[in-house]
């Protein structure tokens, strides 16, 4: 059974809130839990529960960087994806991208951009950065890397640049 105590989602959807109220948003979330696991052995049980953990991931505001092949957003259902193209953010610096992120409530930047980390001061932007390390910028070679993506997108992740590879074998 998913554990929606933990990860990204759990932990941005509590961010919203004052310091007391986030404790208190996560009290209520187990609360909420307990309260549908006696459900759960019922149909409607289990949809209630999946719905809820299907809402806490939506809260989690993810941007593409303009260098991520478009496509990996349907990839993403279960997050709230945008690119910097829908949100006309084109051609912004890095910096100015990162505060335009905070100020529209986004918690995750997904990126091509290797230089990032050492262009930005992420104690001025503390916003997690997750940064997809490809051989080739096209869609395929992004999509091998879903699954670790998704496992850092559903884990806490460190404020600044987390760098995601896929692992390859010498056969």
């Amino acid at each position: 059974m998913p554990d929606v105590g933990s990860g990204v989602a759990a932990k941005r959807a509590t961010v919203k809130g004052s310091a007391g109220g986030s404790e208190q948003k996560r009290k209520a979330v187990n609360v909420h839990e307990l309260f549908v696991l006696r459900l759960f052995g019922s149909f409607w049980g289990y949809l209630f529960y999946y719905a809820d953990v299907r809402s806490l991931s939506k809260s989690v505001k993810l941007l593409l960087d303009e260098n991520v092949p478009r496509k990996i957003k349907n990839d993403l259902p279960e997050f709230e994806v945008f690119t910097v193209q829908e949100m006309n953010w084109n051609g912004k610096k890095k910096g100015e991208l990162l505060a335009l992120m905070l100020n529209d409530g986004f918690q995750v930047l997904i990126t091509t951009d290797k230089n990032l980390e050492n262009q930005q001061n992420f104690n001025k932007y503390p916003v997690p950065v997750l940064m997809l390390n490809v051989k080739l910028l096209t869609y395929p070679h992004v999509f091998k890397l879903l699954p670790e993506l998704k496992n850092r997108l559903n884990s806490d992740l460190p404020n600044g640049s987390t760098f995601i590879s896929q692992q390859e074998s010498n056969i």
